[in-house]
């Protein structure tokens, strides 16, 4: 794929997460005070989302972001990425231009060390890359439910968890989604690159499930607060969609083999070694003859190969385009199950409230007996028990 169209998704998808977290600091005090947009500047409300944890959060994940920044672009300049591939070719021109023998043995020499450095690079870049990636998805984790009530120990690890296998696999869905576009020969990804990511996304997705399957136990409590909560009723239609997600991806799995097992349209048939079409074959008629029809059947199976390749890169490409969309659909829910009460907690409130109708209490009434005397008026105090709700 393309150094180029990797570097424009990575820019993109780092743009909008700071966008949205500048945009959710500035809104977070006008929602809280019920207020209008047109304090969405206003100095009181932003200094009061900052006095929250959460403010105190969406300011470290800025902090962050500006740091994933300086990560990108130190990236693009190491990497290589965006470089036009004209000087390479510039390079290597010079390089054919010195000599021979000196030139065989600074290419050498420069090959090792530049494996090493390689090497050494690519050690830090993916240490600095997960330490950045992990605080990010804390900023998450410390925010959530995750956060509050039972367990915290143990759910904010699994939801960083959670958070960091839903980034890894809708990032790469964007990036075979993007790369599925062209062919391989145009600089789009291949087979091989494709089964790569497939066997990631599997490891992504076992991971969301057992943490997720934790998740919904610790937020719903009970079976039944899968259809008495609003919480419960979001997370049947996360499950739908997640499902729905698992489903084409077991469709992408098989068109990914399909695709891998294929050669591009472009391939063209291996020629034959030369001792198969030695005196050999001049001399023998029939051997001759077989040879010719081996090549002729081989050329018919890369052929039919090469035009199956596009059809299975279609249906890859619609395949992995559904996985997106219901994604889409799962992070938008996601948003509203982080806005609402968990299960548990509603179902232990409305427990606790039908606790208290039923105690009893004591009731003061007044009476008067029509009669002289100081007897005649007062009140009367006696137990009685709420009745419970129907």
């Amino acid at each position: 794929m393309r150094l180029r169209s990797v570097q424009r998704l990575m820019l993109l998808g780092w743009g909008g997460l700071l966008v949205s977290t500048v945009a959710e600091l500035l809104l977070r005090g006008p929602y809280a005070a019920a207020s209008g947009l047109g304090r969405v500047f206003d100095l009181s409300l932003i200094q009061q989302s900052l006095d929250e944890r959460l403010g105190t959060l969406l300011i470290v994940r800025v902090l962050l972001l500006a740091a994933v920044g300086v990560f990108l672009s130190l990236l693009a300049g190491q990497a290589g990425i965006g470089q036009d591939p004209s000087d390479t070719a510039d390079l290597a021109d010079a390089a054919d231009l010195a000599d021979a023998d000196s030139a065989d043995a600074a290419e050498g020499a420069g090959a090792a060390a530049g494996a090493r450095q390689e090497l050494r690079l690519r050690v830090w870049l993916g240490a600095a890359w997960a330490v950045l990636a992990i605080a990010l998805a804390c900023t998450w984790a410390l925010g959530d439910h995750a956060s509050v009530g039972m367990q915290v120990a143990l759910a904010v690890p699994l939801d960083v968890i959670h958070i960091l296998a839903m980034a890894c696999w809708l990032g790469g869905l964007a990036t075979v989604l993007v790369g599925l576009r062209r062919t391989e020969a145009e600089g789009g990804v291949g087979g091989t690159q494709v089964a790569r990511f497939s066997a990631i996304a599997l490891c992504s997705v076992a991971a969301l499930v057992g943490t997720g399957i934790y998740q919904a136990w610790r937020g719903l409590g009970s079976w039944g607060a899968l259809v008495s909560t609003g919480y419960g009723r979001l997370l049947l239609v996360k499950i739908g969609a997640v499902l729905v997600m698992l489903g084409a991806a077991w469709m992408s799995r098989r068109w990914t083999a399909v695709l891998r097992a294929t050669p591009e349209p472009e391939a063209q048939p291996e020629a034959q070694p030369e001792a198969e079409t030695g005196p050999v074959e001049e001399a023998d008629p029939v051997r001759r003859a077989q040879l010719a029809r081996q090549q002729a059947l081989r050329a018919d199976v890369v052929s039919r190969r090469a035009r199956e390749a596009l059809p299975a890169r279609g249906r890859l490409l619609r395949s992995v385009l559904v996985e997106v969309a219901f994604a889409v659909v799962v992070l938008v829910v996601t948003t509203l199950l982080t806005n609402s009460a968990p299960g548990r907690a509603v179902t232990e409130q409305q427990a606790a409230v039908a606790a208290t109708q039923n105690l009893p209490v004591n009731v003061t009434l007044p009476y008067s007996t029509g009669g002289p005397g100081d007897n005649a008026n007062g009140r009367s105090t006696s137990p009685s028990t709420r009745p419970a709700p129907a």
